[in-house]
């Protein structure tokens, strides 16, 4: 099931909670998007497999995580388009997406060195490292959120085209993410303090992830297809 061509039937964009109820309204679907969980839950059982075979394990296990991107890509243009088939811009598109993660994840680490470097307390320096980590990277994700339907669709885009695309919606995708987001982190944590095997933890860590991706995807192709594509 996709959502209807923007032609067709264009209303004004919704709110968080409309966002939010786009979102869910897929997870009813399973016979269509449970092959995502299946992906998803694998992955996650190999890398806590891997997570035990020292560096080359967490080599291989980041490896691994290409294959994420990639199923987001698949997921995503299915969510626009009701197909589930690969294109031949998948690849590319899924080293791009990894670039501009690392590109990210490497200032973040200027950063925090330079964090590190001033003179205060290492609680605090911990402190604030963790918390600028967390603020930037929920920005960054929401403010690009456009990224991944376009590169799905093989339209034209890079980082800046998606920050001005998100403009007048980062609000309600923010709320989103962090309803979806924040209810995920928060089961992960309950199941990692009751102490189970890692197998079943990585079970549940799986399903959480499809379980929460899925809306938020769900919310942020919504708006590109309806909204955002047909100005490009």
């Amino acid at each position: 099931m996709s959502f209807s061509h923007p032609a067709l039937n264009a209303p004004p964009p919704p709110d968080w909670q409309g966002l939010l109820a786009v979102g869910l309204d897929r997870l009813r679907d399973i016979r269509a998007y449970g092959w995502y969980f299946a992906v998803t839950i694998g992955l996650s059982v190999l890398t806590g497999v891997l997570s035990q075979r020292g560096v080359l394990g967490s080599i291989v296990s980041l490896a691994l995580g290409l294959v994420g991107l990639y199923a987001w890509l698949v997921l995503a243009r299915q969510f626009m388009t009701g197909r589930l088939a690969p294109e031949p811009f998948d690849v590319p598109n899924t080293a791009r997406l990894c670039g501009v993660g690392m590109l990210f994840l490497f200032g973040l680490g200027i950063v925090a060195g330079i964090i590190f470097m001033l003179p205060l307390s290492e609680p605090l320096k911990f402190r604030v490292v963790v918390g600028l980590t967390v603020a930037a990277f929920a920005a960054f994700v929401i403010r690009t959120a456009f990224y991944v339907p376009a590169l799905a669709l093989g339209d034209p885009t890079s980082v800046g085209r998606s920050l001005g695309q998100s403009g007048p919606y980062w609000k309600s995708l923010t709320a989103v993410f962090v309803i979806v987001g924040g209810g995920g982190v928060v089961i992960n944590l309950a199941v990692e303090r009751l102490g189970l095997p890692w197998v079943i933890q990585s079970l549940v860590e799986g399903f959480v992830g499809a379980f929460g991706t899925i809306p938020t995807l769900a919310a942020v192709c919504f708006l590109y297809w309806r909204h955002v594509r047909p100005s490009v």
